[in-house]
């Protein structure tokens, strides 16, 4: 099959580097987000890829296989002629973030399929590694489906599951589900080829959407569990980094360890004041492997004598900016 690839990161490599070495089947094309990338960007941008761009950029890969590079951005009729001219048999999109419209949806001989890195029906659109960490879920996995003019809605081709570890962050979670599509690639192509595309239609009832995460959903609340926080910063450090207010300043917290001893103390309250400092929660308490302050100039926090055993951490965004006179 003449396959037309929309994708990007380590997922749409391994998909591309997956088809090219494991199939016999050719990659006519790979679609780059335009809306990114305008207009007069985009020839030093190809140069760059090829000559110096890291083999963690698609285009990189693309190019070193000769493969053209088509810009989408409105879906024109001229912006799409130089992809129908190619005549491509099947589109697959992952990582792309690109919506398709009707134009793009129906250019193909044979349809249009997405990988996405979650159990649909659950964990649709853009942040499913975040959402299945904050949920505490203990499995997630991949799904290949039929695209339709919805986000995530079509039939499904194929699944697989991979479990959760309690250390995974959103990071190793889309490092091991990008591993696991480019296994899965070549024998969903394969089943194409032979059956036509067909798949089992979603339970739209348990369907769930996860939204990308927002600067509020960063912010450290200690009158919750420990296991919460340790959640939270795992599932967000690598998006949004997970951070609380401390008399005027900002605290970043990109890794924690939880201790489940049981602690009359109020959450909040600091347990032990050197670094790494340890915090009460509403049950048990947050050791801040990984803490930093960036102004005035980046260090790790707390520096000594910035807090004393029995100190108080605001437990609500409204104690952000109280109390500026101290310094830490």
């Amino acid at each position: 099959m003449r396959i037309a690839l929309a994708g990007s990161g380590i997922l749409g490599i391994n998909i591309l580097n997956s088809i090219l070495s494991n199939t016999s089947h050719e990659v006519v094309a790979l679609l780059q987000n335009g809306r990114r990338t305008k207009k007069w960007k985009r020839f030093p941008y190809l140069i760059f890829s090829r000559f110096i761009g890291s083999k963690n950029n698609i285009v990189y890969h693309a190019l070193k296989h000769k493969i053209p590079i088509i810009w989408i951005d409105k879906m024109t009729p001229n912006e799409l002629h130089p992809l129908k001219e190619l005549n491509p048999d099947l589109i697959i999109t992952s990582g792309f973030g690109i919506i398709f419209k009707k134009p793009l949806l129906t250019l193909h001989r044979i349809g249009c399929i997405n990988v996405h890195s979650s159990l649909l029906p659950k964990h649709r659109g853009p942040n499913p590694f975040s959402a299945v960490i904050l949920q505490g879920e203990k499995e997630t996995g991949v799904t290949f489906h039929i695209m339709d003019e919805g986000i995530d809605t079509g039939p499904i081709i194929a699944q697989e599951k991979f479990e959760i570890l309690d250390t995974d962050t959103a990071m190793t979670l889309y490092w091991k589900a990008s591993e696991l599509a480019g296994k899965m690639i070549p024998e969903v192509l394969s089943r194409i080829e032979k059956e036509g595309l067909h798949g089992t239609p979603q339970n739209h009832e348990l369907a769930t959407y996860d939204p990308k995460p927002s600067l509020s959903d960063a912010i450290i609340r200690w009158n919750v569990p420990a296991y919460q926080i340790d959640r939270q910063v795992r599932a967000l450090s690598q998006f949004i980094m997970p951070r609380f207010y401390f008399y005027g300043k900002t605290v970043f917290v990109a890794r924690v360890q939880v201790k489940d001893n049981e602690t009359i103390l109020p959450p909040g309250t600091v347990i032990r004041p050197e670094f790494p400092a340890e915090i009460a929660t509403a049950k048990g308490s947050i050791v801040l492997t990984s803490a930093f302050t960036l102004f005035p100039i980046p260090r790790l926090w707390p520096r000594k004598g910035t807090l004393k055993k029995g100190d108080a951490l605001p437990t609500e965004i409204r104690d952000e900016r109280d109390n500026h006179k101290r310094i830490s």
